[in-house]
């Protein structure tokens, strides 16, 4: 009711009856969900619990009593919940229960998952302190992204990216992943990051006396100048005193080498056999394909003749100081033109000075040949202990009067010329047979060899 001022008051009965309900039902309340104001009133409004809500003021133009089955109305139409929040209604009020990620009266707020607390045994953790080894937190809804530093990987960037592959090292080489990086572990022989580099084992050239050093895997050969030898040419050929020590001491390679006899004065090319019977054979006398003359004077026998690489005659005085040294054996190597080899070899092998006429000196014979230099047909064309003979100077034992040297157009130990005749002229046919030519007569009779060649080695030589 209105005053008539137009203050609206309570009546009497309404507010004896609110009273008569609170104190008859305490468990009664009125509820008052909005007020419709469209004037003043002077009388309070009572509601749950008795709180006024206005003693006076503009006349509400309804009151709603929820206890008193009047109309409440429903604050949720329009939800007001953002982000897909449930909305519950109350009086006048309501109540936003935010989806997972979402808080505030409204659902409004992304909540930082950078910066809520995570639980992990037993210890709390800010979830930004999650993303491992200096990565960074990016806020999602309800969840959170990991930028990785490089070199890391997963969710938590907990796991260092494998940076190795089995293309990472060359060569060989083993790769040791790091944090966004590898390292290699090259073999010997190699450097570089990823063992790409060939060490250069020519650096300082370790190749002594000028010789050519070449480069390899983790090591070097060294290409040495004529009269050295060693794997650094550290060592004068000239150093050895026949083939056996090269054999022994430098290389098991046949070929040309000097060599420095006990007593020379100075080092000598030879032609050494690495291969013949063990090896380690120094070969005096060579005959292959006839290039050089063998009708040579006294002089040209003594100093020696022809080429190394083929046909040569090494020198009386040579031969002597290579068979003074020590205990030799003689080794003769014959073939004939239908491809047929045989070998004699005799002990005990020595050819004295020029003073002395080079004579010669054999021991016992053994081999395939036959023994045409101590056991000759006719005992006056025995070889051992003959003096060696040239047309210029004749030394042989021959009883007709002639020069057998010069006869038969060789320098050699002749007798009563000989047996074996193996500086004879070289014909170049497979039948000859006069007594001239190459001969072996044990073997082949008078028929002129193809090759043959004379050498010789330490008798306690052991390859």
């Amino acid at each position: 009711m209105f005053d008539e001022k137009g203050s609206y008051k309570l009546p009497f009965l309404v507010l004896a009856v609110v009273c008569i309900v609170l104190s008859v039902a305490p468990t009664a309340f009125i509820v008052v969900t909005h007020i419709e104001r469209t004037g003043s009133y002077q009388s309070p409004i009572l509601v749950s619990g008795g709180g006024v809500v206005q003693s006076s003021g503009t006349k509400p133009s309804a009151v709603h009593y929820g206890n008193l089955g009047l109309k409440d109305s429903n604050d949720c139409d329009p939800n007001p919940c953002v982000h897909n929040g449930n909305c519950t209604d109350g009086i006048n009020s309501f109540t936003c229960t935010c989806p997972e990620g979402y808080e505030g009266r409204f659902c409004e707020k992304n909540i930082n998952d950078c910066n809520r607390m995570t639980r992990k045994g037993g210890n709390v953790y800010l979830s930004k302190h999650l993303c491992a080894n200096g990565g960074t937190c990016i806020d999602k809804v309800n969840d959170y992204e990991c930028y990785c530093a490089p070199g890391f990987t997963g969710k938590d960037c907990g796991r260092n990216i494998e940076d190795c592959t089995e293309y990472s090292c060359l060569n060989g080489g083993t790769c040791k992943d790091g944090i966004n990086s590898f390292s290699c572990h090259c073999p010997a022989g190699y450097t570089g990051r990823i063992c790409e580099i060939n060490s250069d084992d020519c650096l300082p050239n370790p190749c002594e006396n000028n010789g050519t050093c070449i480069d390899g895997v983790n090591s070097y050969s060294c290409v040495c100048l004529s009269g050295y030898a060693g794997a650094n040419c550290e060592t004068s050929e000239s150093s050895y005193r026949d083939c056996a020590e090269i054999y022994k001491n430098w290389t098991q390679t046949s070929g040309v080498y000097y060599i420095t006899p006990q007593g020379a004065p100075k080092a000598i090319l030879v032609y050494c056999d690495m291969t013949t019977a063990g090896g380690g054979w120094t070969v005096f006398q060579r005959r292959v394909d006839g290039a050089v003359t063998f009708y040579r004077n006294w002089t040209e026998y003594q100093h020696g003749f022809g080429n190394i690489d083929g046909d040569y005659w090494l020198g009386n005085d040579n031969i002597h100081m290579l068979t003074s040294q020590g205990h030799y054996i003689l080794r003769v190597d014959l073939s004939d033109w239908e491809g047929n080899s045989v070998w004699a070899q005799y002990n005990n092998f020595t050819v004295e000075d020029e003073e002395h006429k080079y004579r010669l000196h054999l021991g016992a014979y053994s081999g395939s040949a036959g023994d045409a230099l101590t056991n000759a047909r006719p005992v006056y064309s025995n070889h051992n202990n003959m003096y060696f003979s040239t047309y210029d100077q004749n030394n042989d034992k021959a009883t007709r009067q002639w020069n057998c040297a010069k006869r038969w157009q060789s320098g050699w130990w002749y007798n009563n010329c000989y047996d074996a005749h193996l500086n004879g002229v070289y014909h170049h046919s497979c039948s000859y047979k006069e007594w001239d030519g190459i001969i072996w007569l044990q073997w082949k009779d008078k028929l002129s060899l193809r090759t043959v060649s004379l050498k010789m080695r330490p008798a306690d030589f052991q390859n």
